[in-house]
């Protein structure tokens, strides 16, 4: 019983019980296109074999396992994988949003259908790859 006067004596609300999924795995990639000279010039052993002008760069995360980053020759689908630092990520998710933070990457994405909001990263400038800004050309968000 408390002292105060407003406080209720008794409280007849049933306790909130809140389930979590921890079986869900979430996967996200995010893609650039990037140009097979720029990346040659800067790295020859950067180059997934093909023949591709353009390459597809990933960055690739998994709510399990640590993020990578993996340059893809369209054609020939060959991937290289960038050796990285280990860097932590984050991911926040809420009804509307999911949210990456790293060191090296900050994005946020809108859910259902998945679409990129911002992002920003410092990938191009590590790798010295020259041509100043670039637009991502798309994300995927899985559920399993």
């Amino acid at each position: 019983m408390s002292i105060h006067p407003s406080s209720p004596t008794k409280i007849n609300k049933a306790p909130v019980a809140i389930n979590l999924d921890c079986q869900r795995s979430l996967s996200i990639t995010i893609h650039w296109i990037v140009s097979r000279r720029a990346i040659a010039s800067i790295s020859p052993t950067l180059v997934p074999q093909g023949t591709s002008q353009m390459l597809r760069l990933e960055y690739r995360i998994n709510s399990n396992q640590a993020a990578s980053w993996v340059l893809i020759d369209p054609k020939s689908k060959s991937e290289h994988i960038i050796e990285r630092p280990a860097s932590p990520a984050t991911i926040t998710q809420s009804k509307k949003m999911t949210h990456i933070e790293s060191p090296e990457l900050r994005a946020s994405i809108e859910n259902e259908p998945a679409e990129l909001i911002y992002v920003r990263t410092t990938i191009f400038q590590d790798l010295n790859i020259p041509g100043g800004r670039y637009h991502p050309s798309g994300v995927a968000v899985s559920v399993s």
